[in-house]
């Protein structure tokens, strides 16, 4: 802003300002001030920053404008009236001794804020060559620093490795000094690079942007920078292989975004609400340094008789804790380090005040232990604004009994799930049949498993090894369930009140379902019923209709001659039909079980194990959603064992039921959900097929009317 602008707004405030001692007494203050902010500005050639507990500005009643403004100030003269003493010298203008500009004296403020100044300031080191402010707000919470790589021009290409490499100083140099002002910071980088497409002579720029990177005092800047390079090495080359035809040309240069991060971290003391300290569960340490995530460990480990909430009560205990690799104050994402690295276990919970009860109730947990070990604690984080506080709680179930139970009496609660219970036996019993017996064994080069061979190989190798899979069943059913919608009579709810009023209920009156044979079609039947208790006769009709089928077949066939063809296959067989490894001079003909035709060459031990699997799948279009709910009263029609996989409490993924069938062998149904191997619904596949390729359908309804009504998706009304 030039110096006729600036005159031109001194002259604006002056006509604002009808009081003369008012108007020298704030020119004197203000003078005093920039003063003392030159001094340690022109000093140190950085920005200081205005304290954030400023003093309070004493209200000035408003009296009437003056027309006349006061005398002008200049850089040599002096201003006085003859009814003040007060007399002061003014410099109009102040040059920056960084940027050499002349900057009126009430603007000062805004240029030391400028991009321009910032980036002058840079340009004095070294060691911000080629580094500029392109953008910042929040008073430098948020910044972003664009750097360029110090190469030649005329150098060879400079890969994203290279240049990464060449700007590795300065990444550091900017961590470093923004750790310095901020403590913790959140940081991300677009790189901007130019790429060329040959066979269309097209030229563009593009940019690959990273995640947000966390970085605090004490964290691996190297560790970092190789994320940081991995992840836009790996975005261009994804780039550039595929299809586009885009080329790296050259590449411009890196942006580093900085913005300040308050992660939940606890520092120095903060006093217990009211509600939450009457409950006498909690030992607040009372320090006065950022340590008191130690202080919390320290009173739960080594609670002393007396003055427990005193740092002096914890003294000698103090360096018997680890905390390698951990800076104070400790952030909730650090407690599994210092959880391993002293062989014990934390909980951490939170404070929510409630407007409704008008207390504060315990929420989380913020961290849950993945292990708990014999020596474990429960700590209570609270906050005041950018200040955090870790406490240690003594009687979890004092502190939060009343939000979970209306009773009086005492709660045990589980540190495991967070399970209560009312008696510490149950308690007890829980914990060692069940909360801490649940584990994830993850795969290991130090496990080892037997494959199909019988060999043993690492658990953490994966690959195909069931193949006795690929073996084709012999029976598979596929049925239906149809049901109505059947209104309840009910009351009238009271309307002042919100409420859920059911009007129907679904109710099965119909099934239907398909048992195919893959090698004999006679043994393929279709079953239909009509009536009461539909999901108890499905499972009877299913089952009559697998014995007839058992009595029928034997399921062991005596092989079939070999045909001349057949001869040749085994003649020329160098590897096994089953497993596609060499025979390795095992030679091992095999028949279908089924029919006794011949299969083809396997090992004995591949043949040995390629049996069919006993059980017949049920297949039933959205089984999980819909006719499970049906189905699940019908399985309890005799005894057997019924096994499930859910997804919820109310929706199955699958789920089987053992029959005892002829009363000499058990055969297992397996109820499986057809939409799940689908690609879309069954209405949409259907529509992709002609009349003459439903042939199933086609050989149990050979009438032409009912084969057509069948073809189209509708809906009967019914009225009960």
């Amino acid at each position: 802003m030039d110096t006729q602008s600036c005159s031109f707004f001194d002259q604006q405030l002056d006509q604002l300002v009808e009081d003369q001692d008012l108007y020298e007494l704030c020119e004197k203050v203000e003078q005093e001030y920039f003063k003392t902010f030159l001094q340690a500005e022109l000093g140190g050639c950085g920005v200081k920053r205005r304290s954030s507990k400023s003093t309070k500005k004493t209200p000035v009643k408003a009296k009437k404008i003056r027309s006349n403004p006061p005398a002008s100030f200049t850089s040599t003269s002096t201003a006085s009236s003859s009814n003040q003493n007060v007399s002061t010298e003014i410099n109009d203008n102040i040059e920056c001794s960084v940027c050499h500009v002349s900057v009126s004296r009430k603007y000062y403020t805004n240029h030391l804020k400028s991009n321009t100044h910032k980036n002058n300031v840079l340009s004095i080191s070294r060691e911000f060559k080629n580094v500029q402010i392109i953008e910042s707000a929040f008073g430098n919470r948020v910044v972003t620093y664009r750097i360029a790589s110090d190469s030649i021009a005329n150098q060879p290409l400079e890969t994203p490795r290279l240049f990464l490499e060449n700007i590795k100083d300065k990444i550091f140099t900017l961590f470093d000094q923004s750790i310095a002002e901020h403590f913790v910071v959140k940081v991300n980088f677009i790189l901007h690079a130019d790429f060329t497409q040959q066979t269309k002579q097209l030229n563009n720029t593009f940019d690959f942007q990273t995640f947000n990177y966390v970085v605090c005092k004490g964290d691996s800047k190297d560790y970092i920078f190789s994320l940081l390079a991995n992840e836009i090495i790996n975005k261009v080359t994804n780039f550039e292989k595929k299809d586009s035809g885009w080329s790296l040309t050259k590449i411009n240069y890196l942006d580093m975004n900085v913005n300040k991060f308050n992660p939940l971290r606890g520092s120095s003391y903060i006093d217990l609400p009211k509600d939450i300290k009457n409950k006498n569960a909690i030992i607040n340490v009372q320090n006065k340094d950022h340590e008191c995530f130690r202080w919390a460990v320290l009173s739960g480990l080594y609670a002393p008789n007396n003055n427990a909430n005193r740092v002096a009560s914890y003294i000698s205990h103090r360096n018997k804790l680890k905390f390698d690799n951990l800076s104070f104050p400790i952030k909730i994402n650090d407690i599994h380090k210092f959880e391993m690295l002293n062989n014990l276990s934390i909980n951490v919970f939170g404070l929510e005040y409630d407007s409704e009860s008008k207390q504060n109730k315990v929420v989380g947990p913020l961290h849950l232990t993945k292990s708990r070990k014999a020596t474990h604690l429960n700590l209570l984080y609270i906050n005041q604004g950018t200040n955090g506080h870790y406490c240690y709680i003594k009687s979890l179930s004092r502190l939060v009994s009343k939000q979970m139970t209306s009773s009086e009496h005492a709660i045990f609660i589980c540190d495991g799930c967070l399970i209560y219970f009312k008696s510490r036996e149950n308690l007890q019993k829980h914990q060692d049949h069940d909360c801490f017996h649940v584990c994830t064994n993850l795969p290991s080069q130090n496990v080892a498993k037997r494959n199909w061979f019988n060999e043993l190989v690492p658990s953490s190798e994966i690959s195909f090894n069931n193949y006795d899979r690929k073996l084709r069943l012999p029976f598979v059913v596929y049925a239906d369930f149809e049901a109505f919608l059947k209104p309840i009579n009910t009351c009238t709810n009271d309307p002042s009140k919100s409420s859920t009023t059911n009007i129907q209920e679904h109710k099965v009156y119909s099934f239907g379902y398909y048992i195919k044979c893959s090698y004999d079609n006679t043994l393929s039947v279709y079953r239909t019923y009509t009536g009461e208790n539909c999901a108890e006769s499905f499972m009877k009709f299913i089952k009559r209709d697998l014995e007839n089928i058992c009595k029928k077949n034997t399921f062991v066939k005596s092989p079939l001659p070999l045909t001349e063809q057949d001869k040749v296959t085994i003649a020329q067989s160098k590897t096994c039909y089953i497993c596609q490894n060499n025979l390795n001079g095992e030679l091992f003909v095999s028949y279908n079980h089924h029919t006794g035709a011949f299969e083809g060459v396997a090992h004995p031990s591949c043949s040995k194990k390629y049996r069919t699997p006993n059980f017949v799948p049920v297949f039933l279009h959205n089984l999980s959603n819909y006719d499970a709910h049906f189905l699940v009263h019908g399985l309890g029609f005799e005894e057997g064992n019924i096994e499930i996989i859910p997804q919820n409490k109310e929706k199955y993924i699958a789920f089987s039921k053992q029959l005892n069938i002829n009363n000499n062998r058990t055969m297992k149904l397996k109820f499986l959900d057809s939409f799940k191997f689908m690609s879309s619904s069954l209405d949409k596949l259907t529509k992709n097929l002609l009349p003459e390729q439903f042939q199933e359908l086609r050989l149990n309804f050979p009438c032409e009317q009912d084969f057509k009504r069948l073809l189209r998706k509708g809906y009967t009304h019914m009225n009960i």
